[in-house]
Parts: structure tokens; C-alpha cells; sequence
């Protein structure tokens, strides 16, 4: 998956997450977005594509960052 003017690649997560860090992000990007300078980085390049909270059960959140995770 190549990312696009609207947003970043998905691949290769793994060098920049963990299970539970990026099961915390979907369930609330905007918390995690403003104290790591990478997600900074990206909420800037993509201003009009936010990510929006999923605010789904734990383990659907624990299985859509493993699905994530691996993603080569």
C-alpha cells in the first residue's frame, strides 16, 4: 500500500509501533498525535485527512493493529 495525498503508507507500521501502542492510536489518534513529533509530522503533511477515532471493542481494536502490523 502506497500512501497518496491523503494520507501515508501503511506498511512497514511495525518499525514505528507496537500492538497495544497502535490499538491505543486508533482508538484515539488525537491523543497520541500532539506528544510523538512523527504523528506531528504526518497530522502536518495531511491537514485535511484527519484521523478520525474508532471507537470500537478491545479486541477488534487488538486485531485491526495486528492486521496492521503486518502489512509489508
Amino acid at each position: 500500500m502506497n500512501g497518496t495525498h491523503r494520507g501515508p503508507a501503511l506498511e512497514s507500521l511495525d518499525k514505528h509501533w507496537t500492538e497495544s501502542a497502535l490499538a491505543a492510536f486508533i482508538l484515539a489518534p488525537d491523543s497520541l498525535a500532539s506528544l510523538r513529533p512523527r504523528l506531528r509530522e504526518l497530522t502536518d503533511r495531511f491537514p485535511d485527512n484527519p484521523m478520525p477515532s474508532y471507537p470500537i471493542p478491545d479486541d477488534h481494536r487488538i486485531l485491526l493493529a495486528r492486521f496492521l502490523l503486518e502489512l509489508r
